[in-house]
């Protein structure tokens, strides 16, 4: 853990300017996605591209979305792949 956390100090040092609150900054799709991980919901994309390739590219170049969390592990919801597909920019939290 103390590796961890080293790492992610010296790269938030290069990445963002120096400041009083650079332990606590992370980079939204990547700390989602590694929480995702850990817990089973991370969509996996060369699958997608395969099954289902325009759910693919929704992700791919879509917005940031929470409901792609949804697709797969525990509380799968089932209109996840709607709401990805329907959803706008606009709609999206991380502009």
């Amino acid at each position: 853990m103390e590796k961890d956390i080293i790492k992610r100090h010296t790269r938030n040092a290069r990445w963002y300017a120096p400041n009083d609150k650079m332990t606590i900054r992370v980079d939204y799709v990547q700390y989602m996605d590694e929480i995702a991980c850990l817990l089973g919901v991370k969509p996996n994309l060369y699958k997608l591209f395969f099954t289902d390739p325009k759910l693919y590219w929704k992700l791919f170049w879509g917005p940031s979305l929470s409901y792609q969390y949804r697709l797969k592990g525990p509380h799968k919801w089932k209109g996840a792949r709607d709401a990805i597909l329907t959803s706008k920019k606009k709609d999206c939290c991380f502009l």
